[in-house]
C-alpha cells in the first residue's frame, strides 16, 4: 500500500496543476483579453489552430477591429466557452470565419448583423455544439466563394 502513495499523490498534484490552469471565461477588457485566449488556443498544439490564431491576433491587436467589435468578438468568445467548445473545431472555425467577414467587409456592414444571427444562435438551448459548427462551415464557404452553395463540378448557386 505505501508503494502507491507516491503515485496518488502525482495525480493529485497534477490534476490540480491542470483544473487551476483552465480558463472558464475570458477577460471583457480587449487588451487583457489576447493573452488568456491564447493560452487557450494553443493549448492543443494544432498547427491549424495556431495559424488561425495568430491570424487573428494580427487583426485584433493591429487595429482591424474597433473597439466595439472587440467587445462582440470577447462576447461570442465567453458565450462558446460556457457551451464548452473546443478551440479545435469550434473556435479555429470562428476565426476563420471572422477574419473572413472583417476581410470581405471592409466597411464593417454586415460585422454586427452577423454576430447577431451568431449570438441568436448560441443562445437558442435547441441548437447543438455541431448545429453551431454546421452553420459557420457554411458562412466560411459563403464567404470564401460567395456562393450559397458551390461546387467544382455540378452547380454552384451564386449570391
Amino acid at each position: 500500500m505505501m508503494r502507491y502513495y507516491p503515485l496518488i499523490f502525482s495525480l493529485l498534484f497534477v490534476s490540480n496543476l491542470l483544473s487551476a490552469q483552465r480558463i472558464d471565461s475570458f477577460p471583457s477588457n480587449p487588451n487583457e483579453f489576447i493573452t488568456p485566449f491564447e493560452t487557450f488556443m494553443l493549448a492543443t498544439g494544432i498547427k491549424e489552430v495556431k495559424k488561425e490564431f495568430e491570424d487573428f491576433k494580427l487583426t485584433f491587436a493591429g487595429g482591424g477591429f474597433t473597439e466595439e467589435e472587440q467587445k462582440v468578438v470577447i462576447d461570442i468568445a465567453n458565450t462558446m466557452k460556457a457551451k464548452r467548445m473546443s478551440s479545435s473545431p469550434y473556435f479555429r472555425s470562428y476565426l476563420k470565419a471572422l477574419l473572413l467577414l472583417k476581410k470581405n467587409d471592409t466597411e464593417s456592414k454586415h460585422f454586427n448583423s452577423w454576430h447577431e444571427i451568431v449570438a441568436g444562435f448560441l443562445a437558442d438551448p435547441e441548437r447543438s455544439n455541431r448545429e453551431f459548427k454546421l452553420f459557420i462551415d457554411f458562412t466560411i464557404e459563403f464567404f470564401e466563394t460567395n456562393t450559397i452553395r458551390y461546387s467544382k463540378v455540378g452547380t454552384s448557386w451564386a449570391a
